[in-house]
């Protein structure tokens, strides 16, 4: 059973470092323990490490972005908060998560120097850790009714529907209350969810009492045994913006972790290279991928003559079906265009071809996708190729998903 070892970093280098174990069900491993952090590398082991950060030194926002994948959307990202950040861009580092419904994106921006300091805090107790992400991310989005509000010493995070978490630092709560605007709609009373740490709970029960008359419910957690055992758990069993991205990603160490095996797993594969079982499956599985190769030929191929029977002679189908039997070269490009295509949908089970045309040597491609992201999945596995240059010429949203439209054409035409 998979485990996390959950370490949360101090806003002081100096205070201790608390951590725990979850494993993938949610339960805690261990008791909450807090030191330095090199007292934290004896629970590793084979378990993933996640660092919980300071939530003040990182700005959590939502950002409207094209639709792209990757260090694409790490590229336009910066210009999109841009006018949200006090410091130049160039001094910022910047982290995604994955797109919303309503079709924003999570966004994360720190500061290259305070990420440099979390990074070689672990590095120097010999922590890699595989994900960091802010703590107010462990405070749960509520239902889309509900404002979740989180108390711990001096530190107060609220999250409301539909909006990025909000921290708020040696502020009260009735200050943080009335900044909100909460309890103050008597024609819309809220609903409010409160976790508050034990120590903290005597500190804001006037406040909750009273906030109590003003909304429309109000569930108070308290969470015994301090914040962390509910942190680490909400921080392994969710996807969060992982902050170690771009020159802060952690590091393989691949090298390291492979050389004690390099001669058994040399061994293991001279093995199934030599035995007869080996080539067995080997050749089932070409045969299974055929089969699939076949059906998608076939698509494309009704697709781009309608009403035709397949030959066996394909290509020489396809030159008479284009009208010009000397026409080796197109109906060369045609052929090899189609097996591409049929090859780059075998990704893309959702996606479905409208129509194909072929002019000039450019092949047009209509196709219909669950969204623009499978559609470029689609072009960009037809130019690893390195046969075609593939465009994508228009992408119209529909009620389903999207329209797009491809140009294809042979690399140097």
């Amino acid at each position: 059973m998979a485990e996390t070892l959950v370490i949360r970093l101090p806003a002081n280098p100096e205070d201790s470092c608390t951590f725990a174990a979850v494993n993938s069900t949610g339960q805690l491993v261990n008791a909450p323990m807090a030191g330095h952090l090199e007292d934290a590398v004896p629970l590793i082991g084979t378990r993933r490490v996640i660092a919980l950060v300071p939530s003040s030194e990182v700005l959590l926002t939502q950002a409207e972005l094209p639709p792209a994948r990757g260090n694409k959307l790490l590229q336009v990202l910066p210009f999109a908060m841009e006018e949200q950040l006090a410091s130049d861009i160039e001094d910022m580092h910047f982290a995604v998560g994955s797109r919303t419904e309503d079709g924003k994106y999570p966004a994360a921006a720190v500061a290259k120097a305070t990420m440099e300091e979390w990074t070689q805090r672990l590095h120097s107790a010999g922590i890699q850790a595989r994900v960091m992400l802010p703590e107010s991310l462990t405070v749960p989005a509520a239902p889309a009714h509900f404002t979740t509000i989180f108390v711990e010493d001096d530190q107060i995070i609220t999250r409301q529907p539909g909006e990025a978490p909000s921290n708020f630092v040696d502020l009260t709560l009735d200050e943080v209350l009335d900044f909100l605007g909460v309890g103050q709609d008597p024609e819309a009373p809220e609903d409010i969810m409160v976790f508050v740490t034990e120590q903290d709970q005597a500190k804001v029960a006037a406040t909750l009492e009273l906030l109590r008359r003003q909304v429309a419910s109000l569930d108070i957690q308290v969470l015994a045994n301090g914040a962390l055992p509910h942190m680490a758990v909400q921080a392994s069993s969710k996807d969060h913006i992982n902050l170690l991205v771009g020159d802060f990603a952690p590091s393989t160490s691949m090298a390291k972790h492979w050389q004690p095996w390099k001669l058994a797993a040399g061994l293991v594969a001279a093995l199934f290279l030599v035995t007869a079982v080996g080539k067995l499956v080997e050749g089932i599985s070409l045969k299974r991928e055929e089969t699939r190769l076949d059906a998608a030929i076939d698509q494309a191929f009704q697709q781009a003559f309608p009403g035709q029977r397949r030959q066996a002679d394909l290509r020489r189908q396809i030159r008479s079906a284009m009208g010009d039997t000397d026409s080796n070269d197109s109906s060369s490009s045609f052929l090899q265009a189609l097996e591409v295509l049929a090859n780059s949908m075998q990704g893309a089970k959702s996606s479905q071809i409208v129509d194909i045309s072929f002019r000039g040597g450019v092949m047009n491609l209509k196709i219909n996708a669950p969204n623009s992201v499978s559609l470029e999945g689609i072009a960009d596995r037809m130019s690893e190729s390195g046969v075609f240059d593939v465009s994508i010429a228009a992408a119209n949203p529909k009620d389903d998903g999207v329209e797009g439209r491809l140009e294809v054409k042979k690399v140097g035409s």
